[in-house]
């Protein structure tokens, strides 16, 4: 397994010498029941009673926001209070049902909207690290803004925000660790540290429906059908089946020796490879939990294995749950909007029912609507901002999971309708294409298939404006692999990332090699140096005149530097476009495409503007194919 390994003396060094400058906080005390990597992941403190967020209702009339001045740490003042006009404003409509602690660190607090002065910060972010701790702890060995201390708690840079861009669990073993890790860090910043749900976060609440005995003792086997919301699955049946005849090779297969497999471990191993697309996560469970029991993994029974899956959404301190309660589905700070698929003019203003919104028909496995129109939920009035929409689709996620933890398994319907329900299909829903027909932010992306592989998608005009109406002038993305480093999108109003790079490199075991990126909003224009190890987004923003910028430096999967800036993004203080002053590695080429197919993905370090070599990509399903060309080259292909 992979064990997260004390600091070496030049990393202790480097981490005193900053937290002697001020640059790393480190809280005095650690919360009760914290535990660090390699230790049980399980606390015995009890979390406080959540109250329940009834179905949102949005007036005609647009009530008044209020406000709440929240002293941040953004800003170095000594230890006394932050000055007022100094200190971090988070504006929105604010649940009244929620607590202030839940105002503060939930939904509302998760919109961040910079006051303008020459102050300014770092946001960190990374994604769809699907329980690869390894790859994490990279990443955290190359990052300017998080750290490990001498006892394996994250720490937090004293001017930053983080980001997590969702989809923390499944297909590596450090589910456990990595939650317990990120969501540690959230409760001691929960103003400054920000988790979004990602598909491979929210699906797991089907476990506690699924695999509960109404499922699996409390109707045939026969019944349970394939899950047609999904490609390519097979019904359980047919999955027992093949089991059969892998474990009894020469057994006849009936309906005895089907009921005696039709188990709770093997409906999970059922759902976890033909419904969720992670087949090894069992015994990467397995192995996860001899390392934190520190015992030999043949010593994990099934059981234990499968009841750590459920324990993950049952119990109040599980991983997946205390996560979700931890995450929301949107986050804006500054003019860049956090999300972790895409946002389409299907999507934009649209807030899902947190009741009625569902997953798939229980009897027949297949979609519950057939169009966007018939998706339970609202669009929001005319005039509203993108931070209105942000709040709403937060407070909607913490309202699912209410309904979740009221009662996750099937049970009647609420109303007249017949057949039955389970508490949080909304949010399972809505990581569901079919479930949404497009509605969602968690599931959708900025690529379209084609016949040639992926493609970007041509962001439509409405979403550009509506973006740009609330001062959005970025979206940062995960979900969609694009290669070994951050693919660019550009639009004249619009800046896309898409960082989710887990399938970097195809020949190492965890589909990553040496690939690792950070993305970090900075506010100021102020220049990185790369680490050379891997890669690192910087979205640089200069909050004096409302200026953005994206940088990445680092090396790439077959070890080449890379080291460029792109252009500004945003208006001025004036309403004007931002600076054209741009840093020294500011490049023009990257983010275009090539006439033959190929996009320009970034410039290889050591080169000057006019000889540059330039790294390109194309993809063909989730394989990507890489060359490199000149600027002369790629002079002759008419970039775009």
């Amino acid at each position: 397994g992979v064990l997260l390994k004390p600091l070496s003396p030049s990393r202790r060094q480097h981490a005193s010498s900053l937290k002697r400058q001020g640059s790393l906080e480190k809280p005095e005390e650690k919360a009760a029941g914290r535990v660090s990597p390699g230790r049980m992941v399980y606390r015995t403190r009890s979390p406080a009673k959540k109250e329940y967020l009834p179905p949102l209702v949005v007036e005609d009339q647009e009530p008044s926001p209020r406000e709440y001045n929240i002293t941040s740490s953004l800003f170095d003042f000594g230890k006394g209070m932050v000055p007022l006009e100094k200190q971090h404003i988070i504006r929105g409509l604010v649940s009244p049902t929620l607590s202030p602690k839940r105002r503060r660190s939930a939904s509302p607090g998760h919109i961040e909207r910079i006051s303008r002065s020459n102050s300014s910060f770092k946001i960190g972010y990374v994604t769809d690290v699907e329980g690869n701790l390894n790859y994490f702890r990279r990443y955290v060995e190359m990052s300017h803004i998080l750290d490990f201390d001498d006892d394996g708690e994250l720490m937090l840079a004293h001017d930053a925000h983080f980001v997590f861009g969702g989809d923390l669990f499944d297909k590596q073993p450090g589910d456990l660790r990595l939650s317990s890790l990120l969501v540690n860090l959230k409760e001691r910043h929960p103003e400054r540290v920000h988790l979004l749900v990602g598909n491979r976060d929210s699906n797991k609440l089907r476990f506690a429906a699924e695999l509960s005995d109404e499922d699996i003792g409390g109707r045939s086997l026969e019944s349970a059908p394939a899950l047609s919301v999904l490609p390519e699955s097979i019904a359980p049946k047919e999955f027992l089946e093949s089991l059969t005849k892998h474990v009894y090779s020469d057994a006849e297969v009936d309906d005895v020796l089907l009921s005696k497999l039709n188990t709770r471990t093997n409906r999970l191993k059922w759902m976890l490879t033909c419904t969720l697309g992670s087949s090894d996560a069992f015994e990467y469970r397995r192995l996860e939990l001899s390392i934190l029991q520190d015992v030999d993994s043949s010593s994990i029974s099934d059981d234990q294995v499968t009841q750590s899956f459920l324990d993950s959404v049952e119990r109040p301190d599980g991983a997946v749950l205390r996560y979700l309660r931890c995450a929301d589905i949107a986050v804006i700070i500054g003019n860049t909007l956090f999300v972790h698929g895409a946002i389409t003019a299907e999507s934009m203003g649209f807030v899902p029912d947190a009741i009625e919104l569902g997953y798939f028909d229980r009897d027949s496995g297949g979609a519950l609507v057939s169009s966007a129109e018939e998706v339970p939920g609202r669009m929001l009035p005319e005039g509203h901002t993108v931070h209105e929409w942000v709040e709403q689709l937060n407070l909607f996620a913490q309202a699912a999971l209410d309904d979740f933890e009221r009662d996750p398994t099937w049970h009647p319907q609420t109303d007249s309708k017949a057949g039955l329900r389970r508490g949080g299909q909304a949010l399972i829903g809505f990581q569901s294409r079919a479930a949404t027909c497009g509605r969602n932010v968690v599931v959708t992306t900025f690529m379209e298939k084609s016949a040639q592989g992926g493609k970007v998608t041509p962001v439509a005009d409405e979403v550009v404006q509506y973006l740009n109406g609330s001062g959005i002038h970025r979206v940062v993305v995960g979900h969609k692999p694009v290669g070994d480093s951050p693919l660019i999108i550009p639009h004249s109003d619009l800046e896309i990332v898409m960082g989710d790079t887990s399938f970097s490199d195809v020949s190492a075991d965890d589909n990553r090699g040496i690939a690792c990126h950070e993305a970090r909003p900075t506010l100021a224009l102020t220049q990185m140096v790369p680490e050379p190890r891997m890669l690192e987004l910087v979205l640089i923003e200069n909050m004096a005149n409302g200026c953005s910028q994206t940088t990445v430096h680092g090396i790439l999967a077959d070890g080449r530097s890379v080291h460029y800036t792109l252009g500004c993004r945003g208006l001025s203080r004036d309403d004007e476009p931002c600076c054209t002053a741009q840093a020294a590695t500011y490049d023009g080429l990257v983010g275009l495409e090539t006439s033959d197919g190929w996009l320009i993905k970034a410039r290889v370090v050591g080169n000057d503007h006019a000889s540059g070599t330039y790294q390109l990509s194309r993809t063909s399903g989730r394989k990507v194919e890489y060359c490199y060309r000149t600027t002369a080259e790629i002079g002759l292909h008419s970039p775009q």
